[in-house]
């Protein structure tokens, strides 16, 4: 009599000499290892029976590491990994842009980072996109275009201490608008169950304009090509959006007759690129630290976070190292660096009308001695973001350092007092402390397993955000208002009033003018007057006989 080996999931029992299955919750897929408990995400029906739950994904049938998907409606239950129709790839995080998993090969985009939906379908959310798109581009418009007022106004009033913090208000608050959206991003980018909400709207690799331009150049023939990896790709289209803008800025300040003096042309230029750069390096920054970043998807297999596709600690994985590595030091170090120099040198000239012109936008809203604090805060943002990227598994540990961070930037605004106006500094202030609060509700988002405890905090997470955005923008609205549209009502309402004192003066010259005439024409007829009374007098007075 000969007995069978023991297969995957079963234990030789050497009391009995027999195979024991695994009971349901647990697995085991080696006979040399004793049956384990079931990981999160899957359900084990006992032996080697593993089928992996809704929201959930493994490389392969005999993976034991189980994956959490970006949403629970992309990755079905089933042995390995079954996606959604359209989703493909690790963690069914891309999109079927080829049409090949669909029995009718119909083409996938993104609709945002967790649903894709069909090309012959995309057409209603282009919308939203040029919506972003019109925002962000007149937010930079708005910017370059008073600052070039601003410059020449400073100019003429230098010596006002009043006028200076005036024209520099609105522009330092609508730049605090898009440093806000850029930290709430980071932050967002910490947690992976309030990245689903949050990073559909301002996340900086995914969101509109250029996730939707991203989206409708995969529904054409001129979409991404498997001979370069995606997140290149990607990469290479998120600069040459940032140069598209660049040129769509320059191309309507021109219209509106920007600059003031055709010598600042040239200024101009600089002053349009010192925005687009700004207000793009934290979008840029994530996508080329990412390339560093891998993520463990098996116990042979580490894919590139931003794309799991491609395999990472390969030769051409290395390759990409080293481009990225460049592109980081110029992006992160050098180009900060030489603006930093460049200002430390001219820093006594700051207030001249060609530096006002190429780099107010800048230190505009700062004191002069603080003239560098918005590279600083740049930098700020840069060390958030390697924070947010890099490969740290102990969430807790991850925010401890976040929150440190902000407490240090909070106590040395409050040591410095870097801006001009008052105002500005409580705004700054409290920003940060939006921001402690707000990692504070993600830690309990992250670790609460209680839905009405998640959900109250999305509702704090959200109100809090919102209140202070709606704040902000009242300032801004105010502010534009107060400096252009009330003198317009106010010249206008003046206009009105000398048109009416105007009509009013007529009125009373046409009737001083009646009156005249009539007196005149009664000192004409008084002589006849004279002679007609005498005539009736003859005739009316008693005769002597009568008497």
């Amino acid at each position: 009599i000969q007995f069978r080996t023991c297969m995957a999931g079963e234990n030789y029992q050497e009391s009995t000499k027999t195979c024991i299955r695994c009971q349901p919750g647990m697995y085991s897929f080696s006979v040399e290892k004793p049956c384990v408990q079931c990981e999160v995400g899957g359900e084990c029906l006992g032996g080697s029976d593993v089928i992996v739950q809704n929201g959930f994904w493994r490389a392969k049938s005999n993976s034991t590491l189980i994956h959490k998907c970006t949403s629970n409606k992309t990755c079905l239950s089933h042995e390995t990994n079954r996606c959604q129709d359209g989703h493909i790839g690790p963690l069914c995080r891309k999109c079927d842009i080829y049409g090949n998993s669909t029995e009718h090969r119909i083409k996938y985009t993104f609709k945002d980072m967790r649903t894709c939906v069909p090309c012959n379908q995309y057409a209603k959310y282009i919308p939203s996109g040029i919506f972003w798109f019109i925002f962000q581009t007149l937010g930079m418009l708005f910017v370059v275009y008073f600052t070039d007022k601003n410059a020449s106004l400073l100019i003429d009033s230098h010596s006002s201490e009043q006028t200076i913090k005036t024209l520099t208000y609105g522009n330092a608050i609508l730049k605090m608008i898009m440093n806000y959206f850029q930290l709430l991003t980071i932050i967002a980018g910490t947690s992976s169950e309030l990245s689903q909400y949050i990073n559909q709207i301002v996340t900086t690799d995914n969101t509109f304009p250029y996730g939707a331009f991203v989206a409708m150049l995969n529904c054409t023939p001129f979409g991404y090509s498997d001979k370069i990896p995606y997140f290149f790709y990607n990469f290479i289209l998120y600069v040459v959006q940032m140069i598209a803008k660049y040129f769509v800025l320059f191309f309507i300040t021109i219209l509106l007759g920007l600059p003031s003096k055709k010598k600042n042309k040239f200024a101009l230029k600089i002053a349009l690129l010192f925005v687009v750069y700004f207000n793009h390096t934290t979008g840029l920054t994530k996508i080329v630290l990412s390339m560093f970043n891998c993520r463990h998807l098996d116990d042979d297999y580490e894919g590139m976070l931003l794309d799991l596709d491609f395999k990472c600690n390969t030769p051409e994985h290395r390759l990409y190292v080293i481009i990225a590595g460049v592109l980081a030091f110029i992006i992160l170090l050098a180009l900060p660096l030489f603006l930093l120099i460049k200002l430390y040198k001219m820093r006594t000239k700051l207030e001249q009308e060609e530096k006002l012109n190429k780099y107010s936008y800048i230190y505009r809203e700062f004191k002069q001695e603080f003239y560098y604090w918005e590279i600083f805060r740049l930098y700020l943002k840069l060390v958030l973001i390697m924070f947010g990227v890099v490969k740290i598994s102990n969430f807790m540990f991850k925010s401890f350092i976040l929150l440190l961070i902000f407490f240090i930037y909070y106590n040395v605004l409050e040591k410095y007092q870097p801006f001009k106006v008052r105002k500005l500094q409580e705004l700054e202030n409290l920003s940060v402390k939006i921001y402690c609060i707000t990692i504070f509700l993600v830690c309990l988002v992250e670790f609460s397993e209680n839905l009405f405890i998640s959900n109250f905090c999305y509702v704090v997470i959200i109100g809090l955000n919102g209140a202070y955005l709606y704040l902000i923008s009242k300032k801004l609205l105010s502010d534009y208002y107060n400096r252009f549209l009330k003198k317009s009502v106010e010249r206008l309402l003046a206009k009105k009033s000398e048109n009416t004192n105007q009509v009013e003066m007529s009125s009373v010259k046409a009737l001083e003018n009646g009156t005249t005439k009539e007196k005149s024409k009664n000192d004409t007829n008084r002589p006849l007057d004279k002679k007609w009374n005498s005539i009736c007098l003859l005739y009316t007075s008693p005769s002597p006989r009568d008497s």
